[in-house]
Order: structure tokens, then sequence, then C-alpha cells
């Protein structure tokens, strides 16, 4: 009887409400593996909450105007048309300007496919996260704005079923296509905030609650939010220092982040 009391208390004591048994590790030992993991979470970022991909109708130079008129195309546009009138083609890879001086000097290659995109995310984000990505970039979903029911459209898509067909097996079209007014629809939500969030890291430190497999880092952002935070001036444009915290989850050995960074 005694052995097993000794027993239960043995396990009650590494449940997670005790420290003891899952401590968080020690920020000296995981702060570059974390570093390495936001910096990376900024290319994700972009194609995901940014401009996105690069396609032909953003090499061409040719604006579309996002009329009220394609507006209510897009209400009553068949599927087929959806495809192909407001979506267009990324590239395989394109021509970078990487020292501002107007002239694309870099090729980068794209991802040609969803299941690409998905790999790009999950080796940043946890699997918890990236499937709730998946879903808002990937398929069409409603929300309630004032009353209002707003179809969402997928940032991208890879085909669509054709009038005939009996099972999404009959999809036409394996062209990887971005939605052609993401900026129009405010899907750019960093540009929307002034760019990306600026961390300093020299001010990282891991906060509750965090144990073994789950730690909240806490450190100092800068972002555009017109007001000024933590008894400083506000910087020049509406950038102002906030703290931030960022999650992160220990899958398969490895941190991830539990949400968006940018």
């Amino acid at each position: 009887m005694k052995k097993i009391i000794v027993l239960l208390l043995a396990a009650l004591m590494c449940l997670p409400i005790f420290a003891g048994c899952s401590r968080p590790p020690e920020l000296s030992v995981i702060k570059a593996e974390l570093i390495e993991i936001i910096e990376r979470s900024y290319e994700v970022n972009e194609v995901i909450f940014g401009d996105g991909l690069i396609t032909e109708y953003d090499l061409s130079g040719v604006i579309d105007e996002y009329t009220d008129e394609m507006k209510n195309f897009e209400t009553y546009y068949s599927d087929e048309q959806m495809y192909y009138q407001f979506y267009s083609p990324v590239v395989k890879s394109y021509m970078k300007d990487t020292n501002g001086d107007g002239i694309g000097d870099t090729e980068v290659s794209q991802p040609q496919t969803i299941n690409e995109i998905k790999t790009m995310i999950s080796s940043v984000y946890s699997s918890t996260f990236s499937n709730k990505l998946y879903a808002q970039l990937f398929e069409s979903y409603s929300v309630t704005v004032n009353g209002t029911n707003e179809t969402i459209k997928p940032r991208y898509r890879e085909g669509f079923l054709s009038d005939n067909a009996e099972s999404e097996s009959d999809i036409s079209d394996d062209v990887l296509r971005k939605y052609k007014f993401i900026t129009e629809n405010k899907m750019n939500y960093i540009s929307a905030r002034g760019g990306r969030t600026v961390f300093d890291y020299d001010t990282m430190k891991i906060v509750r609650p965090s144990n073994a497999n789950t730690i909240i880092v806490e450190m100092k952002g800068l972002y555009q939010d017109y007001t000024s935070s933590d008894s400083n001036e506000a910087e020049p444009n509406g950038y102002s220092w906030h703290t931030v915290k960022l999650a992160f989850v220990k899958e398969n050995g490895a941190w991830k982040l539990d949400g968006a960074s940018y």
C-alpha cells in the first residue's frame, strides 16, 4: 500500500502544473534555434500573409481595376470562370531586385503546387496552426461582417471542378494560381500594418506559462500602429516598440512557431 501511495505521489509531481518535471529549457540553449525559425518565417509569411507568390499578372505590369462590376462578376461567375479570370498562374521563377536599383539581379524559384506551399508552411509553423492556415489559404469560407455574410476567397487555387465532374478526381487544370486582388480585398496583412515586425532578440526571454514542450517567448517588437508604447515616444511614421509574445511548441524534436510571427 505504501508503495502505491509513493508511486501516485511521484506521478502527481510530474503533472504539467508542477514545474519540476516539465521545466522549459534554458533560453541560452535554444535561443539560436528560435531566432533561426523566426528569420525563416519571414519568407513564409510573405507568401501567406503578404503579397504572395509572384504570378504572370504581377509581372505583366498591367493592373486590372477592381471595380464594383468586377466584384459583382465574382458572385455569379462559374467556378471555371473565376479560376481563369480572377486567378493568375504562379511563375516557376523570377528575377528579384535585391539591391534596390529597380533591376532584377537574383533568380528566385517558387512553389508550383499547393503541397509545396504546405511543406514551406510546416517547416516553421506547428501542425495545429498549419492546418488552420491551410483552410484559410486554399478553401473558400464565409464570415459575418456587420450582420452581412461575406465570402472569403482562397488565396491560392489548383484547378477547378468541371461542370460534368462527378468527384474531386475530375479536377481540371492543375496549374497553381494566386488570386489577383489580394491588396484590394485587404488580404495583404503585412502591408496593412506597415511591414513586418522587427524583433530585438537581445530582449528575448521565456515567460510563463512555459514547459518542456511549449514555451512563450517575450521580447520587444517594432511595428507600425501610430501610437507610442512602453513609455517611449512613437518612432517616425507611426512605428513604436511593443512587448510581443510568440508561442513555440516542440514537434518531433524541433521547435515550431504556434502562431503568426509577422
